[in-house]
């Protein structure tokens, strides 16, 4: 005849390499959760030796180690040690804010390798333009634009004293390229530059008044011959004496309908 005992187990199964150290066994903290036939209960015995499961005799008692032998000719119940039951819930909370530092790392790393990725990318652009005016619609490589535009709200950021991603060592990479970091004055010397590569492969700076290659670029200019009446005149202007100067280095013509050059020394003081 089949007789079966009382398994005592908090995780309500038999796998005993997933119970934890030993404890003292009160034998009231311990709760009744699986029967098992005698005949499967070999794993009691193996638990009993480890420490990990204790056996009760009918009345409740701990019985000793040494009568694990004789469990099947005793009527007895086998119980657990009572432990934390803290595993699940804190497990996963531990898992997460584990795999949330992990991800923050990654995140981070990812990040550094990208901006370095991307002032490689602007080093190669000085190399071969000889300045660090990256157009915003620059099709070669869009995102370097966004990234340099990216560089300076972050420093625009920092000057204001609020948190920036824009580290001093960031900043001073940058610097030490030639980064322009007023926008304004970004958007001007891009123009200029473009101006200076119409006048290379033109011979002249007298762009037409409608220039299709690049619409954008005679604006400008009408722009600068505008804000130069405004400086002669004494009046509000963004024309300043550097950029009459740098303009006038190129044979910029000021007055296309009478194609004269002014020079920088006939300038009012």
């Amino acid at each position: 005849m089949n007789r079966e005992i009382l398994v005592m187990h908090p995780l309500g199964h038999h796998h005993v390499d997933m119970m934890p150290e030993p404890t003292p066994i009160a034998v009231h903290d311990m709760t009744i959760v699986d029967r098992v036939s005698l005949n499967d209960a070999r794993f009691v015995r193996d638990s009993l030796r480890s420490g990990i499961l204790a056996l009760l005799n009918s009345s409740g008692s701990p019985l000793l180690a040494s009568n694990a032998s004789n469990i099947e000719h005793q009527d007895c119940s086998v119980a657990s040690p009572p432990i934390k039951r803290h595993s699940l819930n804190e497990e996963l909370c531990c898992k997460s804010d584990s795999e949330s530092l992990s991800d923050g790392l990654t995140s981070t790393k990812s990040h550094s390798e990208k901006w370095h990725q991307r002032y490689q990318d602007l080093v190669q652009f000085r190399s071969k333009h000889g300045h660090c005016l990256v157009p915003l619609d620059w099709p070669e490589n869009p995102a370097l634009a966004h990234w340099i535009k990216h560089q300076r709200g972050q420093h625009k950021t920092k000057q204001s004293g609020k948190h920036s991603t824009l580290t001093n060592s960031r900043e001073q990479a940058l610097d030490k390229l030639g980064f322009v970091w007023d926008s304004h004055r970004a958007t001007w010397e891009e123009r200029f530059h473009e101006l200076v590569e119409f006048q290379s492969n033109h011979g002249h700076s007298n762009l037409p008044s409608r220039y299709d290659a690049n619409p954008r670029l005679s604006t400008w200019v009408k722009c600068q011959r505008r804000q130069f009446k405004l400086f002669q005149q004494g009046k509000k202007s963004h024309m300043t004496t550097e950029r009459i100067a740098k303009l006038s280095s190129i044979g910029f013509v000021w007055y296309p309908r009478q194609t004269t050059k002014v020079s920088v020394g006939l300038l009012p003081l």
